[in-house]
């Protein structure tokens, strides 16, 4: 004899089955959830490093253009303003006047293209306006051992970091 289900023992069967479905659902989402964020950091790990490289290499083919192959750099009149125009015009926004001086910089104080794999252009950018290869390099290893925001790259810059270090050494 068939048992017949009534309203309560439907009830009961959609709870129990909600709950089974439930943290399986949940764990779905979560893992869907850390995939797309791993790959979206790894996305943006990825073109920072191949912003950086191409940047480096933007330096380096405009320094070996400089030189044409000498030692020392013969400056040609207008060089950056007319390669900031010509690849504006190509390429959109990113190599103003201004930009491509410090991609050439960025080439000339990064050694064989090692750069960091948490500084971004940006703090890069900040970095740079230093002078002093000594300066920029420990600004540059401070940032990414302190995980500085480029915000905070800043405030240490303007407050002198590095030069109330230097001189507090220089009393010792």
């Amino acid at each position: 004899m068939a048992t017949r289900k009534t309203k309560v023992d439907k009830k009961v069967a959609t709870k129990s089955l909600s709950a089974e479905v439930t943290p399986t659902y949940d764990a779905l989402v979560s893992t869907i959830e850390s995939l797309v964020r791993d790959a979206r950091t790894g996305l943006k790990a990825a073109m920072n490093a191949i912003m950086l490289q191409t940047y480096w290499r933007t330096g380096e083919y405009i320094v070996e253009y400089e030189q044409n192959g000498s030692d020392r750099a013969i400056y040609g009149a207008g060089l950056m303003r007319r390669l900031a125009r010509d690849l504006t015009v190509k390429l959109g926004r990113g190599f103003s006047h201004a930009n491509l001086i410090y991609m050439r910089k960025f080439y000339v104080v990064s050694q064989k293209s090692q750069t960091s794999d948490f500084l971004t252009w940006s703090h890069y950018l900040e970095i740079l306006r230093a002078d002093d290869p000594l300066e920029i390099a420990f600004y540059a290893k401070e940032c990414e051992n302190s995980k500085w925001s480029v915000r905070e790259l800043h405030r240490q810059m303007q407050s002198m970091l590095f030069h109330r270090i230097a001189l507090s050494r220089d009393k010792e």
